[in-house]
Formats: structure tokens, C-alpha cells, sequence
């Protein structure tokens, strides 16, 4: 039985990027590729370097894609409500926002109301390079799934999302 009570999130990974790691000569045993745990996750280490290779050239990680991604379609947010949207702790989400801002993506302005908050907006930039890059992430999806059909596709999105409810 899975434990499904909700956890204090913990950090996606550290703010540097993942290498891609490609698949040992011969593939990997059929035992590893029976365990789904396994499955997913040298997935996910995989598509996260393809990823990380893409957005370095706009000096990103695939983490703060995530974050302008989230300001893309839910405008300013303090960074408490960015950190629980990605499952991030404060400490990355801080070294991922100072980022961004240094890259001037983002920018960091008091709330309207409680002076201890602070919100984070994209800025045109950000808007502009985030536009660029979530064409780019499709581009790299694409290839990265080029062995499923498109019904496989949106199926296997359909799923793995469900298992993160």
C-alpha cells in the first residue's frame, strides 16, 4: 500500500544542470527495465539533461524553465506559491529566482500588502525568451518520444500526470 499523505515538498534537484546520461552499450538489463520506479526515473534524469542542454544557451536550467513557465500563465506570485506549485524548498527556489534576475527574466517587487512578501513577475524578456524556449522543449519532447505514436504520446502524458495527483 502507498503512504499518499501529503509531505512537506523537498528540492527537485540542486540549481546546477544534469548531464545527459545515455543508456549503458546493450541497453539496460530487462530486470531494471521491469521495475517502472527505474523506468521513470533514468527517464526523467535523461530528458532533464536533453533539456538542460537546450536551455543553456539562454544560460537556464530546466527548474527556472519551470518557473517562468508558471509566471507564464499564472502572472506575479509570491515565491512560497512558485515553490509548492514546482515542489521546490526555499532555498533552491531563492538560488533559482536570483537567476533568473540576474538574467533579468524576472523580477522581484514588493506586495501590495504585506511589505514581507515577495512577488515575482516575468518581465517582457523573460516573456520573450520563454516563448522562444517552450517551442525548443516541445522540439526536444518530440524527439525524445520519437519511438511512441502521437496516441502513445498523449497517452503516456495523460498518465504519468495522473500519477502525480
Amino acid at each position: 500500500m502507498i503512504n499518499r499523505k501529503k509531505r512537506k515538498p523537498t528540492a527537485l534537484t540542486s540549481h546546477r544542470s544534469v548531464a545527459v546520461q545515455h543508456p549503458p552499450a546493450g541497453g539496460y538489463s530487462s530486470i531494471l527495465r521491469s521495475h517502472l520506479g527505474f523506468c521513470l526515473y533514468k527517464c526523467a534524469i535523461r530528458l532533464r539533461g536533453f533539456l538542460d542542454e537546450t536551455f543553456s544557451e539562454s544560460g537556464l536550467i530546466t527548474p527556472q524553465f519551470g518557473i517562468m513557465a508558471i509566471l507564464s500563465s499564472g502572472g506575479p506570485l509570491n515565491q512560497n506559491e512558485i515553490g509548492q506549485q514546482m515542489g521546490i524548498d526555499k532555498a533552491t527556489m531563492v538560488k533559482l529566482i536570483d537567476g533568473l534576475e540576474k538574467l533579468q527574466f524576472v523580477r522581484r517587487m514588493s506586495h501590495a500588502t504585506d511589505r514581507r512578501v515577495r512577488m515575482v513577475e516575468l518581465t517582457s524578456k523573460g516573456a520573450a525568451t520563454f516563448g522562444r524556449l517552450l517551442a525548443k522543449a516541445k522540439k526536444v519532447e518530440s524527439a525524445f518520444t520519437i519511438r511512441l505514436s502521437l496516441e502513445e504520446r498523449d497517452i503516456l502524458r495523460k498518465l504519468t500526470s495522473r500519477l502525480l495527483e
